[in-house]
This record gives structure tokens, sequence and C-alpha cells, in this order.
């Protein structure tokens, strides 16, 4: 059984990757394929027998990575200026 369910996972994993290679779906559904192969991979690391993390506990470690990226956006946009290369 456990053969079958990775094997599912995978095409479940190659199907969404496959789908974020096109450029017309929408920021909600891509973000929700994203977040959505973080999930089959930690459904890989739980039936291998590895410390899968909970559910609840990965949407926060995603949530939290979120901000930080978007914070770090922010703060490139308000010091574009600074973060430009200087010529020699």
């Amino acid at each position: 059984m456990s053969n079958r369910l990775l094997a599912n996972l995978q095409a479940a994993e190659y199907e969404l990757r496959d789908n974020l290679h096109d450029h017309g779906i929408g920021a909600t559904a891509r973000a929700h394929m994203e977040r959505s192969l973080c999930h089959i991979r930690e459904a890989f690391i739980a039936l291998d027998g590895g410390h899968a993390r909970s559910v609840a506990q990965l949407v926060r470690e995603q949530e939290s990575f979120e901000r930080l990226v978007t914070a770090a956006f922010r703060h490139a946009e308000r010091h574009a200026d600074t973060l430009t290369p200087t010529k020699l």
C-alpha cells in the first residue's frame, strides 16, 4: 500500500508542478498549488517514516516565511536606489 500512496503523491506533485508552468492561472490558484506542493512533500516525509510537521505547524512556518519575503520586497522597494550596484 505504501508504494501506491507514494506513486499517487508523486503523480500529484508532477501535475501540480506542470500546472504552475501555465502563465494563465491567477495568483490565488497559484498560491494554493504552491502550498499544496508543500503539503505533498510533507506527506512524502510522513509516509517514509520521517518526522513530518503537523499541518498547523507547516502552515505557520509557511505564513512566517511569506511575511518575511513580503517584508524583504517592501524593504527593497523603499531602498532601491541604495541597492543598485555602483560603478567603480
